[in-house]
């Protein structure tokens, strides 16, 4: 199999100097490559994976998850990467997952599988109240906008083939790219499929996770960033 060929992950990040290392260690070992981005991070989290073999790119200032994840997927439409996984710094998603979620894609010829906890009983009952309620809401939300049949909105796992790699080119910065992904699956007719994934909660990701608190702003990017676009 040809460099390109090969599951790519994408992996933004900003102040993980705790787990960065760790998560990425693990891709590595694993024989993935790791396209890692720095999303103008204040810590010691690049110099975690200085020595690490893996391609690293650095914003100048913190923009947000959804400029980072962009500028993942920049680099692999530059690149001609064939696929590639949009994977948490904070090590909450489990590798195993990818890989399945990869061998799906290949098998139903999707475009796009996008990882689901609310499919897996194990990641549910995990899964804080308040939070859960706040992912029902979004999810719920996001299928009266598009009309897509999703479980989970807010799920940072994702497994994307060339040609959603070429139709994803996020205009939200922050936290609504994961609204704002269903608008490109609609907008190209992207093939998708759910996949039940676990999420392993921790109180390192759960303090840096969204709350109630983060929505309102959330909503005003998606939408200002729909306004845009029209």
């Amino acid at each position: 199999m040809r460099k390109n060929e090969k599951l790519h992950f994408i992996v933004p990040f900003y102040n993980e100097s705790e787990v960065l290392k760790k998560t990425i260690q693990k891709l590595v070992s694993a024989g993935f490559v790791v396209i890692a981005v720095d999303d103008g991070s204040s810590d010691s989290s690049i110099d975690s994976i200085i020595d690490l073999p893996i391609v690293t790119l650095r914003h100048a200032f913190n923009l947000g998850q959804g400029a980072a994840l962009n500028t993942g997927l920049e680099y692999c439409r530059r690149n001609n990467i064939q696929y590639a996984v949009t994977f948490d710094g904070d090590g909450q998603h489990r590798l195993e997952d990818a890989v399945a979620m990869f061998e799906e894609l290949k098998l139903n010829s999707s475009d796009i599988v996008l990882g689901s906890r609310f499919l897996k009983s194990e990641s549910i009952q995990s899964l804080p109240s308040g939070r859960k309620l706040l992912l029902r809401l979004a999810t719920s939300f996001t299928r009266l906008q598009f009309g897509l049949k999703i479980s989970d909105t807010h799920n940072g796992l994702r497994v994307l083939g060339r040609r959603a790699i070429e139709s994803i080119d996020f205009q939200s910065n922050r936290m609504a790219h994961a609204s704002e992904i269903y608008w490109f699956i609609k907008k190209y007719k992207l093939k998708y499929k759910e996949y039940p994934v676990v999420i392993d909660y921790h109180e390192y990701s759960l303090n840096k996770g969204q709350s109630f608190l983060s929505a309102p702003g959330i909503l005003i990017e998606y939408f200002f960033t729909r306004i845009l676009r029209k």
